[in-house]
């Protein structure tokens, strides 16, 4: 499903955004990296492939059969925050209580 990266910057974008600069290159490495967005709840995922395209700077592909609406808000800004910092690839994300973790799949 393609899924539209965030307009606003939000509460989550700029955390994620200023963190995955300083996590670069471990993502780059296909290392596991997590962080603790310091604000539980939410929808959680569970091995979500999501891919962020060089080439549509307004969507990335999310693995998600469910309704767009259910989609975790916090791997949506994700995505966005991976477009922002110029990553492009793809990912295999989790998130659960406020905790992101993911890795680069290559």
């Amino acid at each position: 499903m393609l899924i539209p990266h965030l307009v606003q910057q939000g509460y989550f974008r700029p955390k994620l955004s200023k963190w995955i600069g300083q996590v670069k290159e471990q993502i780059e490495e296909g290392s596991i990296v997590q962080t603790d967005l310091q604000k539980t709840g939410g929808y959680p995922g569970e091995n979500i492939k999501i891919i962020v395209m060089q080439d549509d700077i307004k969507n990335f592909y999310a693995d998600w059969e469910q309704i767009l609406c259910d989609f975790p808000a916090r791997i949506r800004a994700l995505a966005t925050a991976l477009q922002d910092n110029l990553m492009w690839g793809t990912y295999l994300v989790s998130h659960h209580e406020g905790i992101i973790k993911f890795r680069k799949v290559k």
